[in-house]
């Protein structure tokens, strides 16, 4: 197969920097930068031993993970920073206890927090941040603090893909070569059942068989308004606000139930004095900003004009010693600077940190404490994503991936559709991104579809679905939830309560994927 070695023995030997991921992550509890250099570097050993990679396709490979990862790590910096400066002026406080006051009822407000409200701050920041801010309102309004932990962790799930500015879905696109837009269709369509899910899992956590009874219209009428929402977004090149625009049309949904109830502004905050300290419209600000100005620069014919403003990289052609060739990548992983996020991200920082401190809300230190914060943050995170992404490449360019594709897919048969998402929920639970799982299985899941002859933008959109439901069950989530919610040390009970809801989601989510396999081919 193209110089490829498809033998049983190749196959192991691919699959080991995968493996060895797996257990230093869950077994030997490593840090995630450091489970990512080893596998990283075993990658690169049988790659070039094992695989026959040369040394120039060992840099063009580095170049195009350093490329990708530059990609997606200019959303996540600004995005850690935005969520730090709303938190530490003070504006999230009034965002949260505005949401407080929405509503009396005990299901609306599960929903609302848990479901909408964190989905909304997931496609703003994510990484954890959706679980450190709704958990501890949820403990404030009288839930238990394993429930508020739980069915934040499930609620939010839907909203990871597209969340933290469609960092996850930028990577599936960028690292299978896929077409946007027809990902983005039937992504967005195959979101719709396991935001319904999630929606039913968090009433079901909190009350039961009666949670469930109560909550089927708001679900229902809730989860698909989100759902078209969060389609519409992506299919019309929304990507980056696709989660922002769903989670507030869902909180917006609940106060018209709540509204309709009679028992809108029933729930008062701690003290109106606490409330007025920073009014509502400042501290919603950067978020509208943001979402008008990515709406404003989407605009048909100044789009068009700025489309030629990017950075990109140009890689040439390269082959391996067995013969395995790997087409030449022009413009790869492309930085439109006037559709990324991240110019969008600075500005809202600035202005926002602006109207904060000379409206007197906060003092100038603040900002720069932000900073601090989001630096300390995201070290991290940015070696763990630039060395996971780099041994992705290099899988992939030395032909490890289409080994391991080719092995699953006939290994598997005609059952690998129902099974692909489970591969999402496994790199998502190793590494506790559904970015990194992207990135890890992405190209192995189009590889796979590829080798069996069907669609690889249903596979791919699987692969990614999978992720996002998964990230409930990551360790490194469950800690940040027992943590938030002080339950330091029940992990454990956490994640056996969140297991049975992702694995219902994600079983849904594979029979889907082989009905449509099997439909659309």
């Amino acid at each position: 197969m193209n110089g490829l070695d498809v033998s049983p023995g190749a196959a192991v030997m691919g699959l080991l920097p995968i493996l060895t991921l797996i257990v230093t992550l869950t077994v030997l509890k490593w840090k995630a930068k450091r489970a990512a250099v080893v596998s990283w570097a075993l990658a690169l050993v049988i790659a070039a031993g094992a695989y026959g990679l040369t040394a120039t396709g060992f840099f063009v490979a580095s170049g195009k993970g350093l490329a990708l990862s530059l990609f997606v790590l200019l959303i996540i910096w600004p995005s850690v920073m935005l969520y730090h400066v709303v938190q530490d002026s003070g504006a999230m406080k009034t965002i949260s206890r505005f949401l407080l006051w929405v509503t009396k009822d005990r299901i609306l407000q599960c929903l609302l927090l848990s479901w909408c409200f964190a989905a909304f701050v997931q496609g703003i920041s994510g990484f954890g941040m959706p679980v450190v801010i709704a958990a501890p309102l949820m403990v404030g309004m009288g839930f238990s603090p394993v429930a508020a932990a739980t069915t934040t962790l499930v609620g939010h799930s839907w909203a990871v893909t597209y969340g933290s500015m469609a960092s996850s879905y930028y990577t599936i696109q960028l690292v299978t070569s896929l077409p946007g837009p027809e990902l983005s269709y039937w992504m967005g369509m195959m979101f719709l059942l396991p935001i319904l899910i999630c929606g039913f899992s968090v009433a079901h956590i909190d009350k039961g068989l009666d949670g469930l009874r109560r909550a089927v219209l708001p679900v229902l009428v809730i989860g698909l308004a989100m759902g078209l929402v969060m389609w519409g977004a992506a299919v019309f090149g929304f990507e980056q606000l696709a989660s922002v625009l769903a989670g507030a049309v869902g909180c917006a949904a609940v106060a018209g139930f709540s509204r309709a109830a009679g028992q809108f502004g029933t729930v008062r905050a701690e003290s109106e004095e606490a409330t007025a300290v920073m009014p509502r419209g400042v501290a919603l600000f950067p978020y509208g900003f943001l979402v008008v100005s990515i709406l404003f620069f989407q605009i048909g014919p100044i789009k068009e004009a700025l489309s030629g403003v990017k950075l990109a990289f140009d890689f040439p052609a390269v082959t391996t010693r067995l013969g395995y060739l790997v087409e030449a990548e022009e413009a790869y992983s492309a930085i439109q600077l006037f559709s990324h996020p991240f110019l969008f991200l600075l500005a809202a920082i600035a202005i926002g940190s602006l109207l904060f401190v000379r409206g007197g809300h906060c003092r100038s230190d603040v900002i720069g404490g932000a900073f601090r914060k989001t630096v300390k943050q995201s070290v991290n995170t940015t070696i763990s994503i630039t060395f996971m992404v780099m041994m992705a490449l290099l899988m992939n360019d030395s032909g490890m991936t289409r080994i391991l594709a080719v092995s699953a897919a006939e290994g598997a048969g005609s059952l690998y559709p129902f099974l692909a998402p489970f591969i999402g929920v496994l790199g998502s639970f190793m590494t506790g991104s559904n970015t990194n799982s992207n990135v890890l299985f992405g190209a192995l899941q189009v590889q796979a579809a590829v080798s069996m002859g069907v669609s690889p933008l249903i596979m791919a959109s699987a692969q990614s679905i999978g992720g996002s439901i998964g990230s409930a069950v990551a360790p490194a989530k469950a800690v940040l939830g027992a943590t938030t919610v002080n339950l330091t040390g029940s992990e454990g009970e956490i994640l056996q309560k969140t297991v049975a809801y992702c694995f219902l989601n994600v079983a849904v989510v594979g029979v889907l994927t082989w009905i449509l396999i099997r439909w659309v081919g």
